[in-house]
């Protein structure tokens, strides 16, 4: 925050200096100020060196992704990529905004470039497991999972995808297991505590579904979660607690 300031002082007595506002631009998006971010990206595409511009539409496509501007951000990306169509960011950025879209067939297509590009790219096996689980290919979805747990055991994420894929399948047993190493590690894991939540809610286990949903939404990045909200509420009302 600091840092931001300072850059905003340089940018009053300097209004168009590009390494200035870039810089503030990435440090908007580590901020999760995507708005400033969007801004500072798009009065930079007014006058950047076209060298630079690729990054540029990189970093506004992130912004709009973090506003929930899908389609917008596979834009930015798709012309980042037109002058790169090898941009791991640019395809990791491309699939992901195709994930929130439903288009799971064109996202593994993007996931298959960046795995052919750099096979150790734990995301993109993640991201593709999801859209092969999207699409009730179970046994393509394990196998992406397995990919990265073998490589990275305690994979918090990785154990998280595999038990989400588990609830989906019925083997609530197992999902448990893998929640329950999630945990083990950090029990403050706010999707390991909302992926438990659905769990318990699946076996009718309603109190202790809310009880993870309480201590999800205590964390900072889940404070205004619509979606735990939603889900927290959806059980309230199978508790008849109106």
């Amino acid at each position: 925050k600091k840092a931001f300031d300072d850059y905003s002082t340089s940018l009053k007595l300097f209004p168009k200096n590009v390494s200035v506002l870039d810089r503030r631009a990435s440090l908007c998006l580590e901020l999760e100020n995507y708005e400033q971010a969007a801004n500072d990206c798009t009065f930079l595409l007014g006058f950047a060196p076209e060298e630079k511009k690729p990054q540029i539409y990189i970093n506004r496509a992130a912004a709009y992704e973090g506003l929930g501007h899908y389609d917008k951000a596979l834009q930015d990306y798709g012309v980042a990529l037109k002058a790169n169509p090898k941009d791991l960011k640019g395809l990791t950025g491309s699939a992901g905004c195709l994930v929130q879209l439903g288009s799971y067939d064109k996202a593994v297509s993007e996931y298959n470039l960046v795995v052919a590009l750099d096979p150790h790219n734990y995301d993109s096996y993640l991201g593709r497991g999801y859209c092969y689980q999207k699409q009730k290919n179970f046994t393509h979805a394990a196998k992406d999972f397995q990919t990265v747990l073998k490589q990275s055991p305690h994979n918090k994420r990785a154990l998280c995808y595999r038990a989400d894929l588990y609830a989906d399948q019925g083997l609530s047993g197992k999902a448990f297991e893998d929640l329950a190493a999630v945990l083990k590690q950090d029990p403050k894991y706010a999707r390991a505590l909302m992926l438990r939540a659905v769990v318990y809610t699946s076996k009718g286990d309603y109190a202790n579904a809310i009880k993870d949903y309480d201590q999800a939404q205590k964390t900072p990045h889940f404070q205004r979660n619509l979606a735990l909200c939603l889900d927290r509420a959806s059980v309230y009302g199978k508790m008849k607690e109106y």
